[in-house]
């Protein structure tokens, strides 16, 4: 924390995410009380200020859990996402979302949560101040240095180095072979292949858009593979219904303007659930440029998600041991050793034995 250039202090880890400390560097803690008191208090409402103004979509996901007239799976889904800092893989969210009533969900959208295929997230949760924050309130928590973040307006990265996928999410980015595409772009994505796709397994589409935001052919793949999709090098016949398989694909709704309604398959529920598209009138113009890309593809469905401790510890079935086998195991058939046999006595101990009468 700056002040006319000059330093005043750190964020450090406080009670919570979004409750940091302001921690005064030595020369601004070495002053007297009261000069101390009305520098540290001067920061402390900056800090408040800025994050309320920055951090909307926390706020709003903590206020969405505070609402008693709301299911409280809504409200735990809230206080979950907001602990993320707005940003969570749905994998995270597993247990949370399978809770959810469907009926319950509208609330959550509502709310300003955004239902995607790989991404649950606060829609306001992405925007550039959102993402500079979030990044120092982590950083603060964690007792480490605040990231380098990418560029504001940039949509896709390719050469850039984050230290792990936590810090790539904190900047509103998701990795896709060895490329970063924006989230909420990564879903725009997915979601044209799906109304694409219709109510067949495979399919030929126009990736278009997906190629404007800079993704490689590997990058698209990879992204496409990750959301339940599997590249075809030549058209194929369209299959009927979509086979069963998988969690939800998304639901996605944003608060603005213009949006276009379809609907697709919910695979964890096999009922038909309605999206709501967003625009992309907000696009960078090379995002909005419409050049012909045919793409062939086919569905084959996410996998359900598993909570994380699930996923992270893997351990082999035990197979049932008869008692006869365990007792050979544990007492292996050997030979009983022999017996040492003991030396014959040295001349000189029959010697000391004859001189004290000993028997040996």
């Amino acid at each position: 924390i700056l002040w006319k250039g000059e330093l005043l202090g750190f964020l450090t880890k406080g009670r919570s995410l979004m409750q940091p400390n302001f921690t005064p560097v030595k020369a601004v803690a070495g002053l007297e009380g009261d000069a101390l008191r009305e520098i540290t208090v001067r920061a402390e409402q900056w800090i408040e200020t800025q994050l309320a103004k920055a951090m909307g979509g926390i706020v709003g996901l903590q206020e969405l859990a505070q609402q008693v007239d709301i299911d409280g799976n809504v409200r735990a889904l809230a206080v979950q996402l907001a602990d993320a800092g707005g940003i969570a893989g749905r994998h995270y969210l597993a247990e949370a979302i399978a809770a959810l009533p469907k009926e319950a969900r509208g609330a959550a959208r509502k709310g300003g949560i955004v239902f995607g295929a790989l991404d649950i997230y606060h829609h306001a949760a992405l925007k550039p101040a959102a993402a500079k924050w979030r990044a120092a309130l982590f950083a603060a928590r964690d007792g480490r240095s605040m990231p380098p973040l990418p560029p504001e307006s940039a949509v896709h990265l390719k050469e850039w180095k984050f230290a792990h996928p936590g810090e790539a999410r904190n900047a509103g980015y998701r990795r896709v072979g060895n490329e970063y595409v924006r989230i909420d772009l990564a879903e725009r994505v997915i979601k044209k292949a799906h109304e694409a796709r219709g109510q067949s397994n495979n399919f030929s589409m126009d990736m278009a858009f997906a190629t404007s935001l800079g993704l490689s052919d590997a990058g698209l793949k990879a992204l496409m593979r990750d959301a339940g999709f599997r590249h075809l090098e030549a058209p194929a016949e369209k299959a009927g219904a979509p086979e069963e398989a998988g969690a939800a694909v998304a639901e996605t709704v944003v608060s603005e303007p213009e949006k276009q309604e379809i609907a697709i398959p919910d695979q964890s529920e096999g009922e038909e659930v309605a999206l709501e598209i967003d625009s992309i009138a907000d696009m960078p113009p090379a995002a909005q440029v419409p050049t012909a890309n045919l793409t062939h593809w086919r569905w084959v469905g996410l996998p359900k998600p598993r909570p994380q401790e699930q996923r992270s510890h893997r351990t082999r079935p035990v197979r049932p041991k008869s008692k006869d086998t365990a007792k050979a195991k544990s007492m292996p058939d050997r030979a009983p050793a022999k017996p040492r046999e003991a030396a014959p006595p040295s001349a000189l101990a029959l010697q000391l034995a004859a001189l004290k009468g000993l028997k040996l």
